[in-house]
């Protein structure tokens, strides 16, 4: 028996001289890990130990930092807060506490942890303080906000393609619809009068149509037969803008002649004034700024009939720039609404009864574009409407 306890009384020496190794071993190995911050706290929340890990990743050496509230390592705000009271709070209840978020380094530089606060018993079970692990994933953190900033702006473009899709989708059904109504209009007219004229010419009708009424009535219909052609020539004009297949054959021109030259088809309006400086040369597409300039005044006598229209082409005071514009003093345009009137198709509201499918402005600001220049509008609402057209002067004779 006296054997028997003996051999107790070594075992429990040895399992005691194995435990206290063992926990050197593991005081040994947690002080040495370096990519990892692991440190005890008391009860309190102060620090009691400080590994190599902690002193790489947050910058302290333990004598600036054991015996400190492990708050130093928050925010100022979260401080102001509670966090850090909270999570011991919660670590007492729940035995461990998890959280990631910015953490302060000694140096006052940010990094992204993932902490666990544990609680730690004695062996009755009673709390002795806390130990603390801390990895520093500010690597993965800035991985993550690339890859979702990269799926955010991924989602933007996705969005903006299917609302411009949309959009062309509406503009697609709206232009069919004002296609339509102004290529009938022409047509109906047109079939109306050739079957007026085709039931004139048939052999039973006792009068046939005098030589004068069959001038007029092909007069008419050429007429029709124009305005169908002039608008396939606006569309095919657009396909070719859109389709980059759009031309500009430039020479040295006269912009103030060839002004009042189209100012002459239009003179039948009595309410056109005509104000141009002579002598101004430009290099650009005749046929083009032709457009252009018939096109404006078109649009004036449109949509402010009974208004003075007004005229006028000028040069900049160092003459490299000529200003041409073409002012009427109809119903205006309102603010939000004046950038509408130069896309593809666009048509103002309060315009819908007038004819035309909004194609006008919109090949004049590409043509406009091309030679270098650029159209303003000034306008407002109830204050009539100024188109001005800037471009290059080639040449300025007084």
């Amino acid at each position: 028996m006296k054997q028997l306890f003996d051999q107790k009384d070594s075992y429990s020496t040895f399992s005691e001289q194995f435990l206290r190794l063992s926990e050197d071993r593991f005081r040994l190995l947690v002080a040495t890990v370096k990519n990892y911050a692991i440190f005890m706290m008391d009860t309190n929340g102060l620090i009691l130990t400080w590994n190599e890990g902690a002193k790489k990743l947050k910058g302290y050496d333990d004598n600036e930092i054991i015996g400190k509230h492990f708050s130093v390592f928050y925010s100022e705000e979260e401080r102001k807060n509670g966090k850090p009271e909270k999570e011991l709070v919660e670590a007492v209840k729940n035995g461990q506490v998890e959280d990631e978020g910015w953490r302060i380094k000694k140096n006052g530089e940010k990094f992204w942890a993932n902490v666990i606060i544990t609680r730690m018993n004695d062996e009755k079970g009673n709390l002795i303080g806390f130990s603390k692990v801390t990895r520093d994933l500010t690597q993965s953190k800035i991985e993550e906000e690339k890859l979702r900033s990269a799926y955010k702006e991924l989602k933007d473009a996705v969005e903006e393609k299917t609302a411009d899709l949309a959009a062309a989708l509406v503009a697609r059904d709206e232009f069919l619809m004002i296609a339509s109504h102004e290529l009938k209009t022409p047509i109906t007219s047109l079939k109306l009068r050739m079957q007026i004229g085709l039931r004139n010419l048939r052999p039973d009708v006792e009068k046939m149509p005098t030589k004068e009424e069959l001038v007029k009535f092909y007069t008419q219909s050429l007429e029709q037969v124009e305005s169908l052609v002039k608008l396939v020539d606006d569309l095919l004009e657009v396909s070719r803008l859109q389709s980059g297949q759009f031309s500009l054959v430039k020479q040295d021109i006269n912009l103030s002649e060839l002004i009042h030259s189209v100012f002459q088809r239009f003179s039948e309006d009595k309410k056109l004034k005509l104000k141009i400086t002579p002598g101004v040369i430009v290099h650009a597409d005749s046929y083009r700024m032709d457009q252009v300039i018939s096109n404006l005044l078109s649009n004036a006598i449109k949509h402010a009939p009974l208004s003075e229209i007004e005229v006028e082409l000028n040069v900049s005071p160092d003459h490299k720039r000529a200003f041409f514009s073409v002012k009427d003093s109809g119903p205006g345009i309102e603010k939000d609404m004046q950038d509408k009137i130069f896309q593809r198709f666009g048509r103002l509201g309060s315009y819908t009864h007038i004819g035309g499918m909004g194609l006008g402005l919109y090949m004049v600001k590409k043509i406009v574009e091309g030679h270098s220049g650029e159209i303003t509008l000034m306008s407002a609402s109830g204050q009539g409407a100024t188109f001005i057209v800037s471009l290059p002067v080639k040449e300025f004779h007084l």
